[in-house]
């Protein structure tokens, strides 16, 4: 057993020098492979773009055919000299390609980093040729992409019609702003939409016109809040049936309601949870609350307050604790701004907080409010912002009834009109959609410091006609 274990070490030894001698003897004959540019090690794009390699193979010797062979997440996908690739889901891929000319195999790895193509940043709702488009605009500055008509180029089987409105909304169990809820067409077409891919997923058919949609502060039920001809309804996630919602404040009123086209959460004092939803009656001028938190929320609070005027804007300020309200009073033309403080609903009367106006005063003329202002309200904040023209003005609400005159700034040339105002998550940028009917593309948008009311960047004319303006962080 011995002398055939020594003499088989012996034979494998003098075998492994004969292949060496071979090969050392043919290395200068045989045509090398290498790559004249090295790929990068990770290449990173956007979910719908197309990954487009072209390497040149360089060969030492004898020029002999190439063979090629590309594998993206271990899966070949091509044998051709180009790669293009198009990068559908997003994550992160290991990638190869492997080329050989019959005598030398050379593999050189690589990974495809796919990013979401639709992230942090402002979504325009707009119209173009009575079709609704949504453009797409990174938050970054030094990032100048956008993307125009995303709706056709991901959804070509769907005709949208003129935009409505939209609002982002939350998967059930997911992020907040995963699905983006859009309304199109007169009678209108409600569309659920992937929030990254920008991909119908569901869509629900109306007998009306929606003129907006807010996400409900309902976190334990994701749903959509949609006015319908000045009627509320809701609509949850993945699903085409419309909950009618208007009959309870008709019943708690005693007339038919006529919703302004608005919603405002307000909070609890501990900032954990939204206590309740208010709007607005423009039939008899109400404000109306809707309870999250508790039942124990009357469906309307300071009772005569704004008897006979109509919703010019309204908005949480305060980290949403309190509210401000501008309104006109249909008999007289006068705008009035009202402060207050909606109340505490407990469960338990003893620790109820009754709401009350801690101010309601006039505005003057000479402080640009209008109705068509566009209103809105830094929530974190005591301020209150309005449009007038291209103009924008601002009011801290605890100046009472010390109205600016002149404006904060005045947003383009004065051929824009303002089409949407939104704040940053923070509440420290504040962004102002305008048109100008008179241009080819009629929509700008532009990025406002709040800290300093300066200009820190601007896309003019990158869309069409603005109809609503969203962050999305």
């Amino acid at each position: 057993m011995k002398k055939y274990l020594c003499l088989a070490g012996l034979f494998g030894l003098l075998l492994s020098s004969c292949i060496q001698d071979d090969s050392t003897s043919g290395s200068d004959n045989v045509s090398q492979l290498s790559l004249q540019t090295p790929f990068d090690n990770t290449y990173t794009l956007n979910q719908g773009d197309t990954l487009r390699l072209a390497p040149t193979v360089v060969q030492t010797n004898e020029q002999l055919p190439v063979a090629y062979e590309w594998e993206v997440n271990h899966q070949k996908i091509s044998d051709q000299p180009r790669l293009e690739y198009v990068c559908k889901t997003s994550g992160t891929y290991p990638c190869r390609l492997k080329i050989t000319n019959g005598r030398n195999i050379q593999v050189y790895e690589f990974a495809l980093n796919v990013e979401f193509a639709y992230t942090q940043g402002v979504y325009l709702l707009a119209e173009n040729n009575h079709h609704a488009i949504v453009t797409y605009v990174p938050s970054e500055e030094s990032k100048k992409r956008s993307e125009l008509d995303v709706l056709a180029t991901n959804n070509p089987d769907i005709s949208f019609g003129e935009p409505r409105s939209m609002a982002w909304n939350r998967t059930i169990g997911g992020r907040a702003n995963d699905v983006l809820v859009l309304a199109a067409g007169n009678p209108s077409t409600i569309y659920q939409l992937d929030g990254y891919q920008m991909i119908s997923i569901f869509r629900t058919s109306t007998t009306g016109k929606v003129t907006q949609i807010v996400r409900s502060s309902d976190v334990g039920t994701p749903q959509s809040m949609v006015f319908i001809n000045k009627s509320l309804y809701s609509l949850a996630l993945n699903s085409n049936n419309l909950v009618a919602q208007s009959a309870k404040f008709n019943n708690a009123v005693s007339y038919t309601t006529q919703l302004a086209d608005a919603m405002t959460p307000w909070w609890r004092n501990d900032l954990f949870y939204a206590h309740a939803d208010a709007y607005f009656d423009n039939a008899q001028g109400a404000l109306l609350a809707n309870g999250i938190e508790t039942t124990a929320v009357p469906l309307q609070i300071l009772n005569g307050t704004f008897t006979g005027d109509t919703l010019v804007g309204m908005g949480g300020v305060d980290r949403l604790r309190y509210l401000a309200l501008i309104t006109c009073n249909k008999a007289t033309g006068k705008f009035y701004l009202t402060h207050l403080f909606p109340g505490y609903f407990s469960t338990d009367a003893s620790r109820r907080i009754a709401p009350n106006v801690l101010y309601r005063v006039e505005m003057p003329s000479s402080s640009g409010i209008a109705n068509g202002s566009v209103v809105r309200t830094a929530g974190s904040k005591n301020l209150i912002y309005y449009s007038a023209g291209n103009a924008v003005y601002a009011h801290n609400v605890l100046a009472g009834s010390a109205f600016a005159t002149s404006p904060l700034f005045t947003v383009g040339d004065s051929s824009e009109v303002i089409a949407d105002m939104v704040f940053s998550d923070d509440d420290n940028l504040l962004y102002v959609a305008t048109n100008n009917a008179a241009a080819a593309m009629p929509g700008s948008l532009y990025c406002y410091d709040v800290q300093t009311n300066s200009l820190r960047w601007s896309r003019p004319n990158i869309t069409g006609r603005i109809v609503k303006a969203l962050y999305r962080n």
